[in-house]
């Protein structure tokens, strides 16, 4: 795979076309709630800009054609001289010398469909690409796995800054903690069995906590879960650990159990880390909320964010709505790392590459 630097390459007569990670939030007023992703895009993006002819960069944002990047471009143009935002309708229309943010990849359905016809249309508007959207990195998009097959590729910035920080947290320190939130347990076991092998406590959160107490026999009530059934091999792993005390919820009361009293018309909806799990750990990474985040159930997490300035272990987040508690709470300074990807992340953990990945270094 082939990174870019720092002004090495001699692109001034080239044009560049640059997948850039532009997914970032916007509160009801259409106002863009991070800036995160932004700011982990712009090294990328001014270097870019700067040593070569023409810069198309091309991103999404949402999940589909209503959604539009013209918020992101009025924040990056505050950063990126001379920037023109291009509407769908312009997209493959001859670009001259200048910066260019398109208009959301997703209003066009190759883009999902991994349309090779599509691919080859985004190709032809540069001689090289780079791609630096770690987030997307995991799914099967024309930006993402078919764009490389028609032009020289390249990483980006933000894709090597990841690939380094995820590698790290593969090896990590002993002592060391995993810190995993989040549902879907189906999709993520092979991850867990991978890092109760790698790290010294293994901490389950969000749903997965809720299989985990399922399993072992408990009422969890109405609480979220798929079946309640986990690997023996997992459930009693010696590095396993589930939270100390659940905020669980009915129509009529909310109170904190042990998790060993749920009742039928009650359901999980926060969790807490055991008091001093961070106790003595050096390494932690840690990726998924541990409660109901998207209905306002943050106190598990922010008691866990108050073990890491406690205990102080370096510490890495894993992306996706960890970020957005982090944000929220205005921690973000505690964590030695970020990353921007959420799926990807959690993609790169347990397989050591992506599609994404892969494309570029096998076009």
């Amino acid at each position: 795979m082939r990174f870019i630097s720092k002004g090495a390459e001699d692109w001034k007569d080239k044009k560049v076309l640059l997948r850039a990670s532009l997914n970032v939030p916007l509160d009801n007023s259409g106002k863009i709630s991070s800036l995160f992703r932004i700011k982990r895009a712009l090294p990328t993006i001014k270097t870019l800009a700067k040593n070569s002819k023409s810069l198309i960069i091309i991103a999404h944002i949402g999940k589909g054609e209503k959604d539009s990047l013209y918020p992101v471009f009025l924040e990056l143009k505050k950063h990126i001289k001379n920037l023109q935002f291009v509407t769908k309708d312009g997209y493959f229309k001859e670009k001259s010398e200048g910066v260019f943010l398109m208009e959301n990849l997703r209003a066009f359905e190759g883009e999902t469909k991994n349309d090779p016809d599509f691919a080859k249309r985004l190709a032809s508007l540069a001689d090289i690409f780079v791609q630096d959207a770690f987030a997307v990195l995991h799914r099967e998009h024309a930006s993402v796995v078919g764009l490389p097959k028609f032009l020289p590729s390249f990483a980006g910035f933000s894709v090597k800054r990841e690939l380094k920080a995820l590698k790290k947290a593969l090896k990590p320190k002993s002592k060391s903690a995993f810190v995993l939130g989040g549902a879907k347990l189906s999709t993520k076991e092979p991850l867990l069995k991978k890092m109760l092998g790698i790290y010294d406590k293994v901490l389950l959160g969000g749903a997965l906590a809720n299989e985990a107490l399922a399993a072992r026999g408990f009422e969890v009530g109405l609480s979220k879960i798929e079946d309640g059934q986990i690997d023996p091999e997992v459930l009693n792993h010696p590095h396993l650990f589930l939270p100390e005390k659940y905020t669980v919820v009915s129509d009529s009361s909310m109170r904190k159990s042990d998790g060993t009293d749920i009742r039928k018309d009650e359901k999980i909806l926060d969790a807490f880390a055991p008091m001093g799990f961070l106790h003595g750990v050096d390494f932690l990474l840690w990726n998924g909320p541990l409660g109901y985040y998207e209905a306002g159930f943050v106190q598990g997490s922010a008691s866990l964010i108050s073990q890491i300035e406690i205990f102080k272990p370096e510490a890495y987040l894993g992306g996706g709505d960890s970020n957005a508690i982090v944000e929220e709470l205005h921690k973000e300074d505690i964590f030695a790392f970020r990353s921007s990807g959420g799926g990807s992340t959690l993609y790169f953990l347990e397989n050591e590459t992506l599609p994404g990945l892969e494309a570029i270094s096998n076009p």
